[in-house]
């Protein structure tokens, strides 16, 4: 058995009206839980799903409450009890728990325990048979008490009717008593035995004499009618929580539909907009295309003179080139041809020179006549005939010759 600690031994309470309720698997595994149950408890959804339902077990409780639960409910049967339960942070909490198979296509496939807040008088009768079981003495006990106040009844009457006859005297009496206590036997046998035809009557309702030491102070048969007319009860308070449990997830899975249908609502309505605007969007493509188009045909012109003009660009580079290169051979033979002239300067320059030189040693002055009438078909030639009047030269030196330009 799970020993969850520490315990405080502090009980805490909830309201009448609260109903704590889970389900689990086959093995006990918790897979759903309410608000009610996860605050009570003290543990968090997330604790609680997928964790075995004896996480709230209190050390308190027998084991043999749970082991006489389970051999219930694996018959196919409900159970119903007094239980005893542990908080998260060591309080305890009372229930009284009614657990009925979840059946699925005729195949048990789970269980539903839903709990309600105990009398103190249930509380109180539990406690004591925690503590029989727990020291290991007999669960279910004799009725005794019921016996006796049957028999007792019986016994006076019969006594009363002995002493009637008095003149049987005392002995009498006593013979009248010792008759009297089988007929009460016999009197309680024939109660019990009617008392028994109704529990058998009863066959879905929950009679075990163990469980009904917590709900009635009665023992023997009359305690077990009134743990039927109880567990009658909780199975109606179950089928009735469960229904109120259903309308609450119901309402609010409306909700939630509710609101995915207003989103829907808003989305269509949205999305009819966004529609209005690409129908718009694509009229003004349409719109935009066309005279995209008009501005193809026109670039196309465009492009065709600019064409023809690149023709007319290169033929007139092509002439430019040719003239370029024309130029610059003229422009070559200028440059040769004034490197000519450079050098002829220079030459002139030189003779030029040399006849100043001569002049200023030998002081000689030119003059020009003409020596004779020219030729009629040579009358624009001008001969110039050098003549001079000088005195006599020197030597000139052999390494310096001279030069004459005509």
């Amino acid at each position: 058995m799970r020993n969850n600690q520490p315990v405080t031994q502090r009980e805490r309470t909830f309201p009448e009206t609260q109903r704590l309720i889970s389900t689990t698997n086959l093995k006990g595994i918790i897979d759903y839980c309410n608000d009610a149950f996860v605050d009570v408890s003290g543990f968090t959804r997330e604790e609680l799903i997928g964790s075995p339902h004896n996480m709230v077990r209190h050390p308190d409780t027998p084991a043999a409450v749970f082991a006489h639960m389970w051999a219930d409910l694996k018959r196919g049967r409900a159970w119903m009890g007094i239980v005893k339960n542990r908080c998260n942070n060591g309080d305890h909490y009372w229930v009284n728990a009614f657990v009925t198979p979840i059946y699925e296509n005729g195949q048990v496939q789970g269980y539903e325990s839903v709990r309600v807040r105990t009398t103190p008088g249930q509380v109180q009768r539990a406690e004591a048979l925690y503590q029989r079981l727990n020291s290991g003495r007999k669960a279910v006990t004799t009725d005794w008490a019921g016996m006796a106040l049957t028999i007792v009844p019986s016994a006076l009457m019969l006594a009363i009717g002995a002493a009637a006859g008095a003149a049987l005297g005392w002995s009498g009496v006593a013979l009248a008593a010792v008759l009297g206590i089988p007929a009460g036997f016999g009197l309680k046998a024939l109660l019990d035995k009617r008392l028994e035809r109704i529990i058998g009557a009863a066959e879905s309702t929950i009679t075990d004499p163990l469980l009904a030491q917590m709900y009635t102070p009665y023992q023997g048969a009359l305690g077990q009618i009134e743990m039927a007319i109880h567990s009658q009860q909780a199975r109606l308070q179950t089928c009735l929580t469960r229904l109120a449990d259903s309308a609450e997830r119901l309402k609010q899975q409306a909700g939630e539909a509710s609101q995915l249908a207003s989103q829907s609502s808003q989305g269509l309505a949205q999305q009819r907009a966004e529609t209005d605007q690409v129908a718009a969007a694509i009229n003004q493509m349409a719109a935009a295309t066309q005279e995209v188009s008009g501005n193809v045909q026109s670039t196309a012109d465009a492009t065709h003179e600019a064409s023809e003009l690149a023709l007319r660009g290169k033929t007139v580079a092509t002439r430019a080139r040719q003239a370029m290169e024309s130029l610059s051979g003229a422009v070559n033979s200028a440059t040769t041809i004034t490197n000519q002239l450079a050098n002829d300067a220079r030459e002139i320059g030189s003779v030029v020179d040399v006849i100043k030189g001569i002049a200023e040693q030998t002081n000689c002055w030119p003059s020009t006549r003409p020596l004779k009438q020219p030729a009629p078909a040579n009358r624009d030639v001008v001969l110039l005939w050098s003549r001079t009047r000088c005195a006599p030269l020197p030597a000139a030196p052999p390494s310096r010759p001279s030069k004459f330009i005509i």
